[in-house]
């Protein structure tokens, strides 16, 4: 007569396991924990091998949910948790008889990287209009943006706290930008300080942006890239009057009253560069080629004309070339001069 014999734990075999946050382990064979004689092949038309069923509880499904799938046991880690879990599997045979057996999986804490937690509407871009020759500087508050798993779960932006292992995991934000010639930006504490500078426009350059980077302790790190747009105003032209020296007698001397300027891409300087100019009387900061085209208008007059004789000429910028009609570029004629800025990419002086 057949006696049904009870499944067992098997001697020797691996009961406790370490895995690591965010990494999936492989599906554990239950077989190699657990045995039962009678599933042997004795030959025995009345007692064919046994099988074993196996049913497993998790201690915590909120760090590792577990399922079986015939003889293995599936683990599912949960993202960005760590922390000890007990499983207990039981191992049921045909006969009802069953063992229960204990495995303890120890999930290891890895570093996480930072992570957008609340992205501001600013975010989304700004749009800002070109400004003169003083701006405004505009602040963002930037709490609550970035967040990182291993900060005690707090979500808190550049706050300390210690774990139960004693590591601190604090948030550091930085801002950097290519366009330093057309804007600042600078973070005290947490708010970003954005000041566009004047004259901020380039040609056809009509969008710029910045980064804001947010690193951890473990210099893991991620950013957000914010566009800005530029909408280009007309400005006024602006007067820089040195005063003319002139001998008694002297030859006719050509200078330059006035240009149109691309800044900052000419690196136009308004403290430094009227001496490299020449005498520069006037200068405008409206040549934006594809978006509009400005001229200079001058009419010239003396109080003492007995004294001083002035004419009034236009040259093709950067030659003493007279610009005269018709004029010929590229092999195209214009019939006058008005827009001749648009033509030398808004290098262009009257």
């Amino acid at each position: 007569q057949h006696v049904n014999h009870p499944p067992f734990v098997r001697n020797n075999s691996i009961i406790n396991f370490t895995h690591y946050e965010d990494i999936q382990p492989p599906a554990l064979n239950l077989s190699d924990i657990f045995y039962d004689v009678d599933m042997e092949d004795h030959h025995d038309p009345y007692a064919p091998p046994d099988t074993l069923t196996y049913y497993a509880v998790s201690s915590r499904a909120d760090l590792m949910q577990v399922q079986v799938d015939g003889e293995f046991l599936l683990q599912l880690l949960l993202p960005n948790q760590h922390g000890l879990i007990e499983v207990e599997v039981t191992a049921v045979d045909s006969m009802n008889v069953s063992v229960t057996a204990t495995l303890t999986f120890t999930v290891v804490s890895i570093p996480d990287a930072p992570f957008v937690l609340n992205l501001p509407p600013f975010a989304a871009g700004l749009t800002i209009y070109e400004q003169p020759a003083t701006s405004e500087v505009l602040r963002f508050n930037l709490s609550y943006m970035f967040a990182d798993f291993d900060d005690c779960r707090t979500m808190a932006v550049k706050r300390k706290c210690y774990r139960s292992e004693y590591r601190v995991d604090a948030l550091t934000i930085t801002v950097e930008t290519a366009w330093a010639t057309r804007l600042k930006v600078w973070i005290v504490d947490d708010e970003l300080f954005v000041e566009p500078l004047p004259y901020m426009h380039s040609f056809s350059i009509t969008e710029i942006h910045f980064n804001i980077i947010v690193h951890d302790w473990y210099n893991l790190s991620s950013q957000v890239l914010v566009p800005i747009w530029i909408v280009p105003v007309n400005n006024i032209p602006i007067p820089l009057i040195t005063p003319l020296t002139f001998l008694e007698g002297q030859l006719a001397v050509q200078y330059v009253i006035g240009t149109l300027n691309d800044f900052p891409s000419t690196n136009f300087n308004m403290s430094t560069d009227e001496a490299s100019l020449g005498v520069l009387a006037f200068v405008d900061f409206d040549a934006i080629t594809n978006l509009y085209s400005d001229s200079l208008q001058f009419s010239m007059f003396t109080d003492q004309p007995d004294m001083l004789n002035v004419t009034l000429l236009a040259y093709v910028n950067g030659t003493d070339n007279l610009c005269a009609f018709p004029f010929e570029h590229n092999g195209q004629i214009y019939d006058n001069c008005t827009n001749i800025e648009t033509i030398y990419e808004g290098h262009a002086s009257v």
